[in-house]
């Protein structure tokens, strides 16, 4: 999770990038549904993350479904179309 700053991702097609910020969580799709990595991040300086293990995001989804499912269909709209390959 971004506390603080920017963090811009790119895509492993090295032609898709988007980016996320304060408030923002990236990476959640592939720990959740167990598929490899498509992206990678880059942070700009003073950036402030707050890491989530998976066991903790597995459990946050399960208490708070309507909120991760929100977070997922959004970023799952600017995800490159390759990326559902790995589903």
């Amino acid at each position: 999770m971004i506390i603080e700053g920017e963090v811009k991702i790119k895509f492993c097609d090295n032609r898709s990038i988007t980016y996320k910020y304060s408030s923002d969580i990236f990476g959640e799709k592939e720990i959740l549904e167990k598929t490899k990595r498509v992206s990678f991040a880059i942070t700009n300086k003073g950036c402030k993350l707050y890491r989530i293990e998976a066991k903790e995001l597995d459990s946050l989804s399960k208490e708070n479904s309507a909120i991760l499912n929100n977070s997922l269909t959004a970023h799952s709209e600017k995800l490159p179309e390759y990326v559902e390959q790995f589903s």
